[in-house]
């Protein structure tokens, strides 16, 4: 346990301030909670050792919990699923030991994508250009697509979107952007949202255009719940992927925690508790 563990913390801490080791990995949260740090899995935070000496420190499942009996009927033990995890840590240590992982401060990372690769629709002539690049891209692109909306309910009286986002790589362009279109948002006054829609239509409608989501089924959905919209080739979910490759594990299906473990080099992990405190 921590408590456990913090009494011979002194003893761990004073072998760190003499080694000074380029990245540290905790075993269990216990271990880095026994160096007073609040770690989350696969996400790196620092040790402070000494004035100007910040450690990067990883945390991963203990072992044990391999042992771990599945909470289904089966009675099995645990596949692959927590030593895949585990692996995926390491090779993230292995990835700033080498330099393919930059430790970059979240707030810079989340600025340089805002100021380089996000669009806000602010007219009508904007939505058209999106749609305009998205109907140009190679028929090898793939489009992805996600919603926000004013209830989990597609058949809630007064249902609708607030907006919808749309990821891409436009002909021509190294990187992938993303636009937001505000549709029936409190705060869209400059877009009508019935007109905006109606291009966003023919995107979806569109068979030539393959798409991806996550949770794609509660989009589709919801188009055609309220809005008697259908999507065509749909080609991919990624959340179908996450519970293929996380098989019984809970809590790994959501796109923030995939996105900061299986693309750690992004340094994108914990952009939602940024986004919790504006």
């Amino acid at each position: 346990t921590a408590t456990t563990y913090k009494k011979c913390a002194p003893y761990t801490e004073s072998i760190i301030r003499r080694v000074k080791p380029r990245v540290i990995l905790c075993l269990g949260k216990e271990a880095a909670q026994g160096l007073d740090l609040k770690p989350k899995r696969g996400l790196v935070s620092y040790l402070d050792i000494e004035e100007g000496v910040n450690i990067p420190v990883l945390t991963t499942l203990h072992p044990r919990i391999t042992m771990m009996i599945r909470q289904n009927s089966s009675g099995d033990f645990w596949g692959p699923d927590y030593l895949d995890i585990i692996r995926r840590d390491f090779i993230k240590t292995n990835q700033i030991l080498t330099g393919k992982a930059k430790l970059r401060n979240l707030e810079d990372v989340i600025e340089d994508f805002v100021r380089n690769r996000l669009y806000i629709a602010q007219n009508l002539q904007d939505v058209y250009k999106m749609a305009s690049m998205i109907k140009a891209m190679p028929k090898t692109n793939i489009l992805s697509y996600d919603t926000e909306t004013n209830t989990l309910d597609a058949w809630e009286e007064g249902a609708k979107f607030l907006c919808n986002q749309f990821t891409f790589r436009p002909d021509g362009y190294k990187d992938t952007i993303t636009w937001v279109v505000p549709l029936w948002h409190r705060e869209n006054l400059q877009i009508d949202p019935d007109k905006a829609y109606a291009i966003i239509k023919e995107i979806l409608e569109d068979e030539s255009i393959a798409k991806i989501g996550h949770n794609l089924s509660f989009d589709f959905i919801f188009n055609k719940v309220v809005y008697d919209v259908e999507i065509k080739n749909v080609a991919f979910d990624t959340m179908l992927l996450l519970h293929s490759i996380n098989s019984g594990l809970q809590g790994f299906y959501d796109l923030k925690t995939s996105t900061a473990d299986l693309l750690f080099p992004l340094q994108l992990g914990g952009y939602d508790d940024i986004l919790d405190l504006k």
